[in-house]
């Protein structure tokens, strides 16, 4: 049983309904317990059984009962909640039902000395599955979490599959074909660093006039976010393009993907630009300079260094062997060390492992 209260579609969304798609497909009868109807739309395994609960608040006794009903009725043996209230609701009911708790973490997160924390990351989880070593290392900071739970599970991906049009993009926005484009990818939120994304470009359009950035993602951010594409003067040369169901045959259209987060775990995005041949420069942050080889297969550079990644950005402008150079080794690396079947086969690993149900 996989819990998610999301309201909105990310990143920890994907990796819930990308799991328990590789789960069932593998034979293994998998629930979805959600608010939302995001994971039954984009789903394409009809084996997979969801649930619709409210999830109102941390005290949502009637979501804790009915999780734990759906527990004994259909005889779950594993829980895995997704998110930090459902590590809360979801790990009592397994608890009041005697069943073994998986939280995933996929984002660095501070421990808190508090007690629900306590109870949230070192007594109600038998095992915690985090994307990144750095997660795994900020969780061992905490003196109640046990290390021996903690284990690292990368995120993986499926072969990119070439979209039917490459131009799309460039079509629905009037954008030529010498035109470079710069695509920065994700929630509209603090933590993805698109302000630092959008100050770096202004710096670069100083320079030159040959490039468009497109941001593609939804959030409470993105008034924010235009009023600095105003205040920079970058109208007609940014795109706000908005949230994409196919995010997939998106990320190929792009010339350069800048992943320009605060803090992070290990993003999909950064995996599928490499599946599908795009160069990406991210952030020197705990979990991407994990994935990341300098120079090797990807750029890396500080959150707030707006020279330095404008200067990566221009070179990967004019540079075509380079960008060809680090996509192919890029397109190796992911296939062989962060397939979707890899971390499915590992995760059905972890699971089985879980001791069974009292």
């Amino acid at each position: 049983m996989f819990i998610n209260s999301a309201l909105h579609w990310g990143g920890n969304e994907k990796w819930t309904l990308l799991a328990a798609q590789g789960l069932a497909a593998r034979g293994h009868r998998v629930h979805i317990c959600c608010r939302s109807p995001i994971f039954r739309e984009r789903n394409t395994v009809f084996s997979i059984t969801y649930h619709h609960l409210h999830f109102f608040n941390d005290g949502d006794v009637f979501t804790v009962g009915r999780l734990a009903y759906m527990m004994r009725n259909y005889s779950i043996d594993v829980v895995i909640p997704t998110k930090v209230k459902d590590y809360w609701l979801g790990g009592l009911a397994a608890k009041l039902m005697g069943r073994p708790v998986a939280i995933r973490l996929g984002i660095t997160r501070t421990m808190r000395n508090y007690w629900k924390d306590r109870l949230e990351y070192g007594v109600l989880p038998d095992k915690i599955i985090v994307n990144a070593r750095a997660i795994k290392e900020e969780l061992g900071g905490a003196s109640w979490v046990d290390p021996s739970k903690v284990e690292v599970l990368y995120n993986g991906v499926a072969p990119a599959e070439s979209p039917q049009r490459k131009d799309g993009i460039r079509l629905e926005f009037g954008i030529g074909k010498e035109t470079f484009i710069i695509g920065g990818v994700g929630r509209l939120a603090h933590q993805k660093g698109f302000d630092f994304l959008l100050r770096t470009f202004a710096r670069l359009t100083s320079q030159s006039n040959g490039c468009k950035l497109i941001i593609v993602g939804e959030g409470r951010e993105r008034g924010t976010l235009e009023d600095l594409t105003k205040r920079l003067n970058l109208q007609g040369q940014v795109i706000f393009a908005g949230f994409r169901k196919n995010i997939e045959a998106v990320i190929p259209q792009l010339d350069l993907l800048v992943s320009s987060s605060r803090f992070e775990g290990v993003p999909n995005v950064i995996l599928e630009a490499w599946s599908c041949g795009v160069p990406v420069i991210a952030t020197r942050v705990p979990g991407i300079e994990e994935i990341i080889n300098h120079k090797s297969d990807g750029f890396l550079v500080e959150f707030g260094d707006e020279v330095g990644l404008s200067r990566l950005i221009q070179e990967m402008m004019v540079n075509s062997d380079l960008r060809q150079k680090i996509t192919i080794t890029a397109k190796r690396r992911v296939h062989k060390e962060f397939s979707l079947d890899k971390m499915i086969h590992d995760l059905e690993r972890i699971l089985i492992g879980l001791p069974k149900f009292r």
